[in-house]
């Protein structure tokens, strides 16, 4: 039994000298600036207009999205949001869930989100930590 023990002991001296991961980190609370999108469907670019998103997730569990394609105005979108351990899922405010839910990990500085489909076109959006500014807040058109 003691040599079972020496032998545990030393494979965790041996693999806990080795390479360090970062902790997961799931907390997506705070806004957003999509920045990228991967997709066989859908890109930031759709046809000739640029999409604009920013995401805001409160900590209340109330999501805002501020959406602008092409050169028009910023749509106001709302609604429910709750994560569970690496999965966030959502439901805008007239009770429509999101088409998936999305697999998230934050990087360690907190910088930089991510979020993955969790259905099978594996869609992944990279968003940076930004304040939404507040002439898109205040002119935004609530859908």
């Amino acid at each position: 039994m003691k040599r079972i023990a020496v032998i545990f002991l030393v494979c965790l001296a041996i693999t806990g000298c080795g390479e360090k991961f970062p902790a997961a980190n799931y907390d997506v609370t705070g806004s957003w600036l999509l920045t990228k999108m991967e997709s066989s469907t859908k890109a930031i670019v759709v046809g000739s207009e640029t999409v604009d998103v920013y995401i805001e997730f409160l900590s209340s569990g109330q999501f805002n999205i501020y959406q602008m394609k092409g050169a028009g105005r910023y749509y106001h979108y709302t609604g429910t949001w709750t994560r569970t351990n690496n999965i966030v899922t959502g439901s805008y405010s007239d009770g429509t869930p999101w088409a998936c839910d999305y697999r998230v990990f934050k990087e360690t500085e907190g910088k930089t989100l991510t979020m993955t489909a969790n259905n099978t076109t594996r869609e992944k959006m990279t968003l940076i930590s930004a304040k939404i500014p507040d002439n898109i807040r205040q002119e935004a058109i609530d859908k």
